[in-house]
């Protein structure tokens, strides 16, 4: 991505374009000039633990490592840093865990995706993250995370319709997409702001 921030800077110097950045784990050494650069939100993989981020992430010492990112991000000026926790495949216990660091940092932006296995890819084996999951995952993250804006992101199964409709009255803020029979269940119980772009910049 370094190679990219002169463009990036000229995008948001001559348009009104909003840039969502996914920047991994970069070196602290470069975290000034992706700030620099006007990216309006950065969007960092919440590794839940360190053997999960060892796993999934390959990346040493993880939650260290995502604590580190996001506290630079923040005192560098980044006014949207934003986890993206994945669900389905670390156990209940694990992402348990994750949300309760994530509530022991304080965090008030929160994109919850769910596993999907995509042919060839690592995990392909593996089933699609349940229904119930999601549902006990989001609420979960609601209790412990009362005042924090939580959206269900785009990564996720689709087809969900009880999940997404129970999910969209009183758990969560937002929703990449939502399926229509949940939006038809709800279209008189709730006020449905539709709009362009990642969910992270709008959190």
């Amino acid at each position: 991505m370094l190679h990219l921030l002169d463009e990036i800077s000229r995008i948001k110097e001559t348009t009104r374009l909003l840039i969502n950045a996914h920047i991994g784990f970069p070196d602290p050494g470069d975290l000034p000039r992706l700030v620099e650069s006007g990216i309006d939100a950065f969007s960092i993989n919440f590794p839940i633990c360190n053997q999960f981020g060892e796993k999934i992430l390959q990346v040493n010492n993880a939650i260290e490592r995502y604590r580190d990112t996001a506290e630079e991000l923040a005192a560098l000026g980044a006014e949207r840093v934003i986890p993206h926790f994945l669900i389905g495949l670390a156990t209940k216990e694990e992402e348990e865990t994750g949300l309760r660091l994530l509530e022991e940092y304080g965090t008030e932006k929160l994109v919850i995706i769910a596993f999907i296995p995509l042919k060839g890819a690592p995990f392909n084996e593996r089933a699609p993250a349940r229904e119930e999951r999601i549902v006990w995952f989001a609420e979960r993250a609601r209790k412990l995370l009362p005042d924090a804006s939580i959206a269900l992101g785009c990564m996720r199964p689709r087809g969900y319709i009880s999940a997404e409709t129970r999910l969209m009255r009183d758990t969560i803020d937002g929703i990449v997409l939502p399926a229509a029979g949940a939006l038809r269940a709800l279209e008189d119980e709730i006020r449905v702001e539709r709009i362009d772009g990642c969910c992270a910049l709008y959190l």
